[in-house]
């Protein structure tokens, strides 16, 4: 199995193999991550947090740096509108990403200097960047076995 409801465990070991040893931690859908400034809370497919406040929690976080949403026909419209305007409330957050299964693409909205996010369409390139937490993953890795 592979990337939402599991299909994004490709990615989260790459990811948490990458942290290892660092002070981030990676989070899977079965945890809750806040959006106080919206009055919202979600359960992304997989983010990553860095921040101090959130390492010492096993309930609710809000302080991502990396947030990863797995799309499908029920959760694309709300992943890239909803969740997305929500978590671009966040100020610790630096990369929101949407990943297609079925066309095997990974999108990458990066926070810019002037605070807004840009995209960086990583399809068809050998290696996603997740400026964020310093890693590069084969996209083919991602998408393996999906």
């Amino acid at each position: 199995m592979a990337i939402s409801g599991g299909k994004s465990a490709n990615l989260t070991v790459a990811l948490q193999t990458h942290l290892r040893g660092t002070s981030c931690r990676s989070c899977s859908a079965a945890v809750k991550l806040r959006v106080a400034a919206a009055d919202a809370a979600f359960y992304p497919d997989l983010f990553v947090t860095c921040d101090a406040r959130d390492l010492v929690t096993e309930l609710v976080f809000e302080h991502p740096i990396l947030v990863v949403e797995v799309l499908s026909d029920s959760t694309a419209a709300c992943d890239r509108g909803l969740k997305f305007a929500a978590c671009r409330q966040l100020p610790s957050l630096v990369e929101y990403v949407l990943i297609a299964p079925e066309r095997e693409s990974v999108e990458v909205f990066r926070r810019n200097p002037e605070n807004l996010f840009v995209l960086h369409d990583d399809a068809g390139q050998a290696l996603v960047e997740f400026q964020s937490i310093a890693a590069s993953v084969p996209t083919l890795m991602i998408f393996e076995n999906v």
